[in-house]
């Protein structure tokens, strides 16, 4: 019996547990739709907006104007003298050739009197004498190289062509020019060796004849 005293005593107060749970829920659930009720705000109006109607007019497009037509051009005077003057000029065309053939003649003139200059220099060339080599060298006589002793200058000549003969001229030269020496004309030249003489300046002057 205390059992089932329990058993309605535990069922009864869970009965008002659950009592007050749900009126705490509902109670919860009222306070949360006034806050957002409260929150909200109505959105102001938008007016209306007024369309207006544009209307455009077509213009028709003008006809392009006609184009009007060149006029012909009449030759000016100037034109006229300049066509004039070009046919003036173009007229003496036919008269160039004797001009090229005179220039041609003139050229051969001067080709020739070009090649009888160069045909005289060279005969007169050949008529010239030709350059001789001429070698000389000396040496002495005697027992020592001193004064007192002979001093002899020997020559050698080449060039000359056959049958030419050789004309010889000793010349020395003192300290003031060249000058001949006379009476030696002949392939050799000696003379005593003198404290005068010891410094002079010998050469040799051979030509054909």
């Amino acid at each position: 019996m205390k059992n089932n005293k329990w058993i309605k005593s535990l069922a009864l107060l869970v009965a008002v547990v659950l009592l007050v749970s749900a009126g705490f829920l509902a109670t919860g659930k009222n306070l949360k739709a006034e806050e957002i009720v409260a929150d909200y705000v109505a959105p102001e109006p938008v007016p209306e907006t007024t369309v207006t109607e544009i209307v455009v007019e077509e213009v028709p497009a003008e006809a392009p104007a006609e184009e009007a037509a060149p006029a012909e051009e009449t030759p000016s005077e100037e034109a006229l003298s300049a066509e004039e003057k070009l046919s003036e000029e173009a007229a003496p065309a036919e008269e160039a050739e004797p001009l090229e053939e005179a220039e041609d003649e003139a050229q051969k003139a001067e080709d020739a009197e070009e090649a009888e200059e160069k045909e005289d220099k060279e005969e007169k060339e050949d008529k010239e004498p030709k350059a001789l080599d001429v070698n000389i060298w000396y040496g002495y006589e005697g027992e020592v190289y001193d004064y007192g002793c002979t001093i002899v200058w020997y020559s050698s000549v080449s060039g000359a062509e056959n049958g030419q003969s050789l004309a010889y001229q000793w010349q020395i030269d003192r300290g003031n020019g060249w000058e001949d020496v006379p009476g030696a004309n002949g392939s050799t030249y000696s003379y005593t060796l003198t404290q005068e003489n010891v410094y002079w300046v010998v050469r040799l002057h051979a030509e054909t004849v």
